[in-house]
């Protein structure tokens, strides 16, 4: 077995038929196909079953709801102990028929990498074709000198295609859409651990940080995944999104497993991106205020000198700050 596929199903009937038929209909067939139910009531377990039965690579695991990353986690514990790779695909997003074959291929020829990623499509609910709403997510940048205590935003470096996509490039911004268009070397996987299951939006990102400072990430410069882009999709509470987002970073820069230079150069990326953050923030105050909308710019005011306070902190030497903050953060979610 070389590919174990999982994909995490709650109520997920509108969409899972095309892609189930997405995997099963892979160029690449060395693989098995594991879908967790996450305690569904709309039958989308009858729809895994009804092809289960025609198609010996695909298996359901059913169980009570316990949210994403614990399922995804389950069905990678389910997994063929001989398999080499995985990927995890959400319920409604569509694998490009040599999806498997291009990222599999990659992983091989390049034997240090922990992963490999290409690229994605949106589509809508219909699966007509739309454009991708954060388009700068597509652009793969590394900060050009992470030492400097400061950098400009346009000090900064589009990888090549030919160039792997390091941890210095996910330290500094999230530009996979998706974790179905990431394939990882389950070995990798094991060593950094399964999704944390106490985040609710960010757990991609985690896995990434974690993932790729264990070593580069394969970059296939092809579509390999139709994201589909729906209002839910683009919709999350901002709040939680900015929290967890810190959460993931806190957590890689104070993992005493990394080398000490693989946490300073995390840390010295989270310093150029809370700038950076900050200079956006304080660019939509000004704006707002010539549209005499004094609450939002008060808004981005205050989250500007909170991104500021959060660059000038890891500028310090200190680790203590945000040991304390991961474990607020694991206790607050854990209540």
């Amino acid at each position: 077995m070389t590919v174990t596929v999982v994909t995490p199903v709650f109520n997920g009937a509108d969409h899972l038929q095309k892609t189930l038929r997405s995997v099963t209909a892979q160029t690449f067939d060395d693989f098995e196909y594991i879908l967790v139910d996450d305690g569904s009531t709309d039958g989308s377990a009858s729809i895994v079953e009804e092809v289960a039965t025609g198609d010996p690579r695909v298996r359901l695991v059913q169980q009570p709801n316990a949210g994403l990353s614990a399922a995804r986690n389950t069905g990678a514990s389910t997994a063929d102990p001989h398999s080499e790779f995985i990927l995890f695909l959400d319920d409604d997003d569509l694998l490009r028929p040599t999806a498997l074959e291009v990222l599999v291929a990659a992983l091989r020829a390049a034997p240090g990498a922990t992963a490999a990623h290409g690229d994605v499509a949106a589509v809508d609910d219909a699966g007509e074709v739309v454009p991708l709403v954060r388009i700068e997510a597509a652009s793969r940048r590394v900060v050009i000198d992470t030492q400097r205590w400061w950098t400009p935003r346009h000090a900064t470096r589009t990888l090549d295609r030919d160039e792997p996509s390091p941890i210095d490039a996910f330290g500094y911004a999230l530009f996979v859409y998706t974790v179905g268009q990431v394939l990882m070397r389950r070995e990798r996987l094991a060593d950094v651990g399964e999704f944390d299951p106490i985040m609710r939006v960010a757990q991609d990102y985690d896995l990434w940080l974690r993932i790729s400072s264990r070593g580069p990430i394969v970059y296939v410069p092809d579509v390999v995944l139709d994201y589909r882009q729906t209002g839910d999709s683009l919709s999350s509470d901002q709040r939680t999104t900015r929290r967890e987002d810190l959460f993931a970073r806190f957590k890689c820069l104070t993992d005493r497993s990394l080398p000490p230079a693989t946490r300073r150069l995390v840390r010295n990326l989270h310093r150029h991106h809370e700038w950076h953050r900050a200079a956006d923030r304080l660019t939509y105050a000004g704006v707002s205020l010539r549209q005499r909308d004094v609450r939002s710019a008060v808004r981005d005011l205050v989250s500007a000198g909170r991104s500021a306070g959060e660059a000038l902190l890891a500028l310090t030497p200190v680790a203590w700050p945000y040991d304390v903050r991961v474990r607020r953060f694991r206790q607050a979610a854990t209540r």
